[in-house]
């Protein structure tokens, strides 16, 4: 008996665990997926946190290595300097009031990471 509740505990917390990877919510059954203009401002979302992320650690590096990671800043900022555009793009086109909410956030944080990054 106790093994079948230890393997039910086990596999809840697999479920809840492929579910945090794949939506970011912790739960057992997720929401429903986003679709369209949602799902893209998501997947936005994960580009511009990995690029800063990207970004600051190869300006971290070029504090130690001098100009070797010079061109690693500008590809990261270049990459930010796209999504930022598709952003925008996206903000003009959707009626939906909540993604341009979610789309203003994201261009704040980039005018935010490139003020921090001086």
């Amino acid at each position: 008996m106790k093994t079948i509740l230890v393997l039910v505990v086990v596999a809840v917390a697999a479920l809840i665990a492929f579910n945090y990877l794949t939506t970011g919510e912790l739960k057992i059954i997720p929401s429903s997926q986003p679709t369209g203009e949602a799902a893209v401002l998501r997947n936005l979302d994960r580009e511009l946190h990995a690029a800063f992320d990207a970004y600051d650690t190869a300006q971290h590096g070029s504090d130690y290595e001098g100009s070797g990671t010079e061109a690693d800043l500008r590809y990261y900022g270049e990459q930010i300097d796209a999504i930022e555009i598709k952003l925008k793009n996206l903000k003009e086109k959707t009626k939906s009031i909540e993604v341009r909410g979610e789309a203003d956030k994201l261009l704040d944080e980039i005018t935010q990471h490139r003020m921090d990054s001086r």
